[in-house]
């Protein structure tokens, strides 16, 4: 567990930060929201882990999460036997992923997401829908682990993004049960414990792993400081403009800006580990080709975000983007597998320092 004194201490005092703010206890028949009286809520009592306002309000996500679970094993399995593949892993998979009941709506919430971070709030969730049902189809035709194991890499990642957003739009709202729903896309489940982690909690996990950072754990203790403000602001009103609040709009920024980090070590790892691959002889060039599909889906909401911000930022993302234009791209119908030409001209290095200089990272592996 990802606990600590130092951390319940913050919490508590937090607490009463906020308690004093709200004035809590002032009123002896006061029996307003959660954040009020004279008992500390749940959320604001320094637990031992995140403390949901109501369990039943992230069950559709946790479905969600683990419906992207189980098609990363089917599709894993796919891989598993070989050449030729068992394609039909891929059709159970999309299957699942377009079944409303299973998993839990989980394609029509695709296909509706927004990009709150970026000016105009664009729909990219039916370019998100489109890659995946694009490359489940393409497994299903798979004949070589190559053709498969892309379609599994696009797949995975492109819901890492749908994730990633969610995560986001949900903090936003500004309600209880919706911060519950923010807290059930990031996949941590209530403990943060290694057994349990899914979807970006699991990739914070790994990325932590090679680069000695604390990302997952950091997520996951600002999602419960979140709540406790969330409660404390909102007091008996159902929901608050969280960009008017001070303390909580920085807990989201602040967790945002963790989750583009865990994405922007991502997306370096591929470019880290494509480089290395790149100065081997004799060059995988298999392992490339999955790499490439890697680094862009981990790199394309990164990219929405570095357009918008301008300047800097947008000279890096069109640097990243002219890299990437020389490698197979999304669309699995456009992917020419005898055609390794492009290999030879892509800097996978550079990609990597600019991914570095944006975010002040380090990869290390």
């Amino acid at each position: 567990m990802w606990m600590n004194a130092k951390l319940n201490a913050k919490r508590a005092a937090v607490a009463a930060a906020l308690c004093a703010l709200a004035a809590c206890g002032d009123s002896a028949d006061d029996d307003g929201g959660a954040g009020n009286g004279d008992d500390v809520s749940p959320q604001c009592s320094a637990p031992d882990g995140y403390v949901a306002f109501d369990s039943a309000n992230h069950q559709s996500q946790d479905r969600r999460l683990a419906a992207h679970a189980e098609m990363v094993a089917l599709m894993e399995a796919a891989l598993a036997t070989g050449a030729p593949v068992d394609d039909s892993k891929f059709a159970d998979a999309l299957a699942l992923y377009t079944d409303p009941v299973e998993a839990a709506e989980l394609q029509i919430k695709v296909q509706g997401r927004l990009d709150e971070h970026v000016a105009g709030q664009p729909l990219v969730g039916d370019r998100i829908d489109a890659t995946i049902v694009a490359w489940l189809e393409a497994g299903q035709n798979a004949t070589t682990v190559l053709e498969a194991n892309l379609a599994r890499q696009w797949v995975d990642k492109s819901l890492q993004e749908f994730f990633f957003l969610s995560v986001h739009h949900e903090m936003l709202l500004g309600a209880r049960e919706k911060w519950d729903e923010a807290f059930g896309y990031y996949g941590s489940g209530a403990s943060n414990a290694e057994d349990e982690l899914a979807g970006l909690a699991l990739t914070a996990f790994k990325r932590d792993g090679t680069n000695g950072t604390t990302l997952g754990a950091d997520i996951y203790n600002g999602l419960i400081d979140g709540a406790c403000q969330l409660d404390m602001e909102l007091e008996e009103q159902d929901s608050i403009d969280v960009t008017s609040t001070d303390l909580l709009y920085d807990t989201v920024r602040s967790i945002d800006g963790d989750l583009q980090r865990v994405l922007a070590y991502s997306a370096g790892h591929e470019a880290f580990e494509m480089a290395e691959l790149l100065e081997a002889d004799p060059v995988d060039t298999d392992e490339i080709f999955v790499k490439s599909a890697e680094l862009e889906a981990f790199f394309l909401p990164l990219e929405r975000n570095m357009l918008d911000e301008g300047g800097e930022s947008k000279a890096r993302a069109e640097e990243i983007r002219t890299q990437l234009d020389l490698m197979p791209g999304a669309d699995p119908e456009a992917v020419d597998l005898t055609d390794t030409t492009w290999i030879d001209s892509v800097d996978a290095a550079r990609i990597l320092e600019l991914i570095e200089e944006e975010f002040e990272i380090e990869v290390k592996g």
